[in-house]
């Protein structure tokens, strides 16, 4: 089911956007930003509003292929995190590093502090590394 859907399921049953947030133990608001697209439909409120519209709409439903959809999108949204997670991560390695030297001068950060960056910053990125450069 989509916002779209969700709206029309709604009018089907010819309430109100309060009524049909006491029905499905929302808020009023919520309702409204859900029809607007304004605010993801979650599986539960798809569920519940697919529940209340099956004498009524008995067309829209919460299908299989939805359920996949919904899945898959979790997933994507999980992997860019992640990555997302390590571009951060690296970032404040290599601002850190740049604050060292700014602080101590450009040629009199140790050896060691250049070692330690490289090998927090080679553990970082291993995972992501193709079998050939490991």
């Amino acid at each position: 089911m989509n916002n779209r859907e969700f709206k029309e399921v709604r009018l089907s049953l010819g309430l109100t956007q309060a009524e049909f947030a006491t029905q499905l133990g929302l808020t009023r608001e919520t309702v409204c930003r859900i029809e607007r697209c304004a605010f993801p439909l979650s599986r539960r409120v798809s569920l519940s509003a697919a529940n209340l519209s099956k004498p009524v709409m008995t067309q829209v439903h919460e299908s299989e292929s939805d359920l996949r959809s919904h899945d898959n999108e979790a997933l994507d949204i999980a992997s860019r995190l992640d990555a997302m997670s390590l571009l951060i991560r690296l970032d404040t390695m290599i601002f850190n590093f740049r604050l060292s030297r700014q602080v101590y001068g450009r040629n009199k950060v140790s050896g060691k502090h250049v070692a330690e960056f490289l090998s927090a910053l080679r553990s970082e990125i291993r995972p992501y590394l193709p079998e050939s450069l490991k």
